[in-house]
């Protein structure tokens, strides 16, 4: 349903993921970083800041069932996996996180939304999207990456 169709596929890829020692979220100074985005929805807990092992699995699930109306799920707004940059987390951060470094939502560009108190960076600037021609995708975004240097955020074009 999430790309895969192969059940060992899926489970090839999860051991792999894992050996990754990925996390939810990260914090950098005042920055919560993570896949998609903290809505109002979802809060951090500890666990978010572990890294995945085998017995964090479980907790996964409640997050990766969780998708918005905006990525054609069921819910209003989507979890730290699933929210949208553009329909969702733009519209109704999570006030305790007023600055958000998140991926998900493909940008053509690093992107830097600003309302009231939130500062929202979208980081997502090089996707493949599948196609019904050859080469059966097409790249998408500018590939610039995010650098942070001492408390500021410098945008890096590179040449793909």
């Amino acid at each position: 349903m999430h790309s895969l169709q192969s059940a060992d596929g899926f489970l090839s890829v999860g051991r792999k993921l894992l050996k990754l020692n990925l996390q939810i979220a990260f914090q950098l100074d005042d920055y919560l970083i993570s896949h998609a985005g903290y809505t109002q929805d979802f809060d951090l807990e500890d666990w978010h800041f572990e890294k995945i092992t085998e017995n964090l699995i479980d907790n996964l699930d409640d997050l990766e069932d969780h998708v918005g109306k905006a990525r054609g799920g069921k819910y209003f707004l989507g979890s730290p996996l699933w929210a949208d940059f553009d329909h969702e987390l733009s519209f109704l951060p999570n006030p305790k996180y007023q600055k958000q470094i998140v991926g998900h939502t493909p940008q053509t560009e690093i992107t830097t939304v600003r309302k009231r108190q939130f500062e929202l960076v979208g980081i997502d600037t090089f996707t493949v999207i599948p196609i019904k021609e050859r080469p059966f995708f097409k790249e998408t975004g500018s590939g610039e990456i995010l650098l942070y240097d001492n408390g500021a955020l410098i945008p890096i074009k590179l040449d793909w």
